[in-house]
């Protein structure tokens, strides 16, 4: 069984002494709220059957977004009570806390309700309207199919004592009627048993896309980074060219699946950057074997080799394996951890964003068909942040991207990720080309 919990809000309150915030939320709590909502609707015995099956039921895994910082404050509320013949205000401290991406949280069960309680456990889920205080609205409501993986699970005893451990108010067999007891003599508190619960650490994040060891071309003259989509192309036919009709898949990509991406290392995003055109790299990506590796050195090496120019427009460039090694050409400026990256080169986007399908939307879905972990926070727009990059419009752009929407970005993750970070449809010639931000103090 998977229950999902939709929070109105992307904040969460709580209140009291400590004024802490419990999270992820805690399954007693969501049973409260189940309790409170048969209790105000009349007390159906259908409902209440389906409250004695659930108690009865394990500590879930549980799937939530991270918790931000937590900010707390004081308010002065007037009492229910007289004091001394007047209503002094009472100091009630309140903690808020941020929500990291999307607002939903899946509490998962490997049974299933019996068939005859799915109406009456829909129609109890449907009444709930908040979780803990009047201030976290929610939609509750079961779903059938597939849930994000959970990201908290249910430790061990053995396992309490791990500094990763978290503990969890959870349900019981009994907790109806102990809630009864307690509501009856105008208790308050909530009779719940603390369950440890460790994360579920993801697997470690690792790029779509690796630098070709120590294969780097430097380009002379150093053309404007605007001329890049242009250049790209004239770059990779001479490097097909060189590498002949026995050109692995992974050079041209024609089968559809992934192959070597062209990125611009450009003089960008540094005080005194002009934009300009130092280099090029090659990319190969991870699932490409050590027969790919030498196919594309090889393809390389006769390309800087026997070729050595590139005659582009009115300039004849010269293409050299780099001699002394600069900032740009380096590939550890590209691929740094960071929690913020910004374009380079413009998105290339897959689609337009349509009445039904949001800006954020397409954007996650890039990432996702990218490889790239889900962004908690993005930005689009004409302009890059970086020093020297210029604007979409300004970018020479070919035939190939005639009519798609292009911007630059700004992508925010919940953790620091290892570079390059690539998106859109343009990635394998070089579009959507990412820098690391430094992060901001």
């Amino acid at each position: 069984m998977i229950l999902k919990l939709v929070f109105l809000s992307p904040r969460v309150y709580a209140g009291g002494g400590n004024a802490t915030i419990p999270w992820p939320p805690e399954p007693a709590r969501l049973f409260a709220a189940l309790v409170h909502a048969w209790g105000v609707s009349g007390r159906d015995p259908e409902e209440e059957r389906v409250l004695r099956w659930l108690e009865t039921l394990p500590p879930p895994r549980i799937h939530a977004p991270d918790l931000g910082e937590v900010v707390r404050y004081d308010s002065f509320v007037p009492p229910n009570e007289l004091v001394n013949g007047k209503r002094e205000l009472q100091r009630r401290t309140w903690a808020v806390g941020e929500i990291v991406g999307e607002p939903v949280v899946y509490l998962l069960w490997d049974q299933e309700p019996p068939a005859e309680l799915c109406p009456a456990l829909d129609r109890l889920l449907a009444k709930v309207s908040r979780i803990g205080s009047s201030r976290n609205p929610v939609v509750a409501m079961r779903i059938q199919g597939e849930a994000p993986a959970p990201n908290w699970r249910p430790a061990a005893p053995e396992e309490a004592r791990s500094p990763q451990a978290r503990f969890l108010r959870v349900f019981y067999p009994g907790f109806l009627d102990r809630l009864e007891v307690l509501f009856q003599s105008g208790e308050r508190d909530l009779p719940a048993f603390y369950a440890p619960y460790l994360p579920l650490l993801p697997p470690a994040y690792r790029p779509a896309f690796a630098f070709l060891p120590g294969r780097r071309i430097a380009l002379s003259p150093a053309l404007p980074l605007r001329f890049w989509p242009t250049l790209v192309e004239d770059l990779r036919s001479a490097l097909l060219r060189q590498a002949g009709e026995q050109a692995p898949e992974a050079l041209h990509g024609h089968g559809g699946g992934s192959h070597v991406a062209l990125v611009p290392l450009a003089f960008a995003g540094r005080p005194r950057a002009d934009g300009h055109l130092l280099g090029v790299a090659f990319l190969l990506p991870s699932e490409a074997d050590e027969k790919d590796r030498l196919a594309l050195e090889e393809a390389l090496h006769r390309l800087v080799r026997k070729e050595h120019q590139l005659p582009f427009g009115p300039w004849t460039v010269r293409l050299d394996f780099p001699r002394k090694e600069r900032e740009s050409l380096n590939p550890e400026r590209w691929t740094r951890p960071a929690r913020r990256w910004a374009s380079v080169t413009p998105v290339v986007w897959d689609r337009y964003p349509r009445r039904r399908t949001t800006e954020e939307e397409v954007i996650l879905l890039m990432a996702e068909h990218a490889g790239l972990p889900r962004p908690v926070a993005y930005r689009a727009g004409p302009f890059s942040p970086l020093q020297g990059v210029p604007k979409t419009r300004s970018f020479l752009v070919t035939a190939r991207w005639s009519g798609a929407l292009m911007t630059h970005m700004v992508l925010e993750f919940a953790e620091p990720i290892p570079g390059p970070v690539l998106l859109g449809r343009g990635r394998h010639f070089g579009m959507g080309f990412f820098a690391p931000l430094e992060e901001e103090r």
